[in-house]
């Protein structure tokens, strides 16, 4: 009877620690898997850029700022490494390395006394600073969005922090208060990253349909080189992180968004058959070029770094003609007449291609002795084409609607201006799709 009763403790407590150590790896694979985050952590994981520790990511605790640096430079693609340091980060520390990245991208700078004080947590604000900035640039109109909290916002953060929450960025609570110098929890971090960079094109050389065109609903990261985007449609954005490569491909793709490279090195885009609403260049380290097809636009231009486009003309292929002999000579003789006459209109023609900024829905014109000063000043920065031929100017490549065009011509050394005309016209389409106007050059008197 003793013996059994030993057995049967024996059993007993076998049982116990086995339970034990079921709940025990139920609670450590459910760290994460069963918190509302769960699908950007994964996605994180899965595409290496967290790290677990034993298996565990605790969502919930308080990011610090080594933490949050981290998985900045992670998700941003950012590896090149600055000269020097931060004060109270040590050279011998994990996450040395990390700061210098940081630093060197310009996502962190540090106090007056160069400190970054990595132990500490960050808060909401400075989180969501951090990420408009390197991802959109500093916002320069905030959007009109209700922050029950908002007087508390810090100045210098609260347009990046305004875009951010309305941007579906970062969720407020339901008395619509941010709470803006609240810590930012792991989970949350992750989801503000994920949510920022969207689909993470990792390793794909492709993506989108070749047949069908699909309608993004989120932001696409490009990290992989010699990536191909095509068939998509969509309002939303499309960044070029340091990590890509050299040569970024558009195949029919009409993005409403902007293209926005943040690439270091030298950068190749092709546009094919593709549309894209404003190309921003923020890439320190390298020149970006442009080459597009006459089926392709780009509305409007922040150019950050050196920019170079290439317009390549649509290539008609020659094909074997049926036709009877006289009607191919002349054939042939209208097509001599039609290059004689356009040689002969296009002596005095000088093309352009300029990059300009500025505010208001206008259109300046500064006329130099061969029209090399042309500029378009509008909400953002825009391209166009420009064209002179007996002292009427053709635009191309504005959108459709009305313009205000003024003038100018240069009328001496000091380059004083004197206004020789203002014109109104309305923007149409060509047959090509492109927009232009046409514009007669109104002659000041000469003083």
């Amino acid at each position: 009877m003793h013996f059994i009763k030993k057995t049967t403790t024996i059993g007993l407590l076998t049982i116990m620690v086995l339970l034990q150590c079921v709940l025990a790896s139920t609670a450590m694979a459910e760290d994460y898997q069963t918190h509302s985050s769960s699908q950007a952590i994964q996605e994180g994981v899965d595409q290496g850029l967290i790290e677990l520790s034993d298996g565990n990511f605790y969502p919930d605790e308080a990011i610090t700022r080594q933490e949050w640096v981290r998985l900045l430079i992670q998700y941003l693609g950012y590896f090149r490494l600055s000269a020097d340091g931060f004060e109270d980060v040590a050279s011998d520390s994990s996450y040395y390395e990390d700061f210098l990245i940081a630093k060197e991208a310009g996502l962190v700078t540090g106090d007056e006394d160069n400190m970054v004080y990595p132990n500490e947590q960050i808060t909401r604000e400075e989180a969501l600073n951090t990420v408009v900035l390197a991802l959109r640039g500093r916002v320069t109109e905030e959007p009109v969005l209700l922050i029950q909290d908002g007087d508390k916002l810090n100045t210098s953060y609260e347009p990046q922090v305004r875009y951010a929450v309305s941007a579906g960025w970062f969720p407020l609570n339901t008395n619509n208060e941010l709470e803006p110098q609240k810590e930012v929890s792991r989970a949350q971090a992750v989801t503000l990253l994920d949510i920022a960079t969207g689909t993470r094109l990792m390793d794909e050389t492709s993506f989108g349909n070749a047949l069908e065109t699909t309608q993004v609903e989120e932001n696409i990261s490009v990290y992989s080189p010699e990536t191909l985007i095509q068939r998509i449609t969509g309002t939303k954005d499309i960044y070029v992180l340091p990590s890509a490569g050299t040569k970024l491909t558009l195949n029919k793709v009409q993005l409403d968004g902007k293209l926005v490279v943040l690439g270091v090195g030298d950068m190749s885009i092709e546009l094919k058959n593709s549309r894209i609403a404003l190309l921003e260049t923020r890439n320190p380290y390298g020149t970006v070029e442009v080459v597009r097809d006459s089926k392709s636009s780009i509305g409007n231009f922040l150019q950050g770094t050196p920019l170079n486009l290439v317009v390549q003309e649509e290539k008609i292929d020659n094909q074997p003609s049926s036709t009877p002999p006289e009607v191919f000579w002349f054939s042939i003789g209208f097509v001599c007449f039609l290059i004689g006459m356009i040689i002969y209109q296009s002596k005095d023609r000088t093309r352009t291609v300029f990059i300009s900024q500025g505010v208001g829905k206008y259109v300046y014109v500064e006329q130099a002795e061969t029209w090399e000063k042309i500029g378009v000043v509008n909400p953002q920065p825009q391209i166009v084409d420009v064209y002179e031929r007996k002292g009427k100017v053709r635009i191309e490549g504005l959108e459709e609607g009305r313009a205000h065009v003024e003038l100018y011509q240069i009328k001496d050394d000091e380059q004083n201006k004197q206004l020789d005309g203002v014109e109104h016209a309305h923007l149409k389409k060509s047959r090509k799709g492109r927009a232009f106007l046409n514009i007669v050059v109104v002659k000041g008197k000469e003083q």
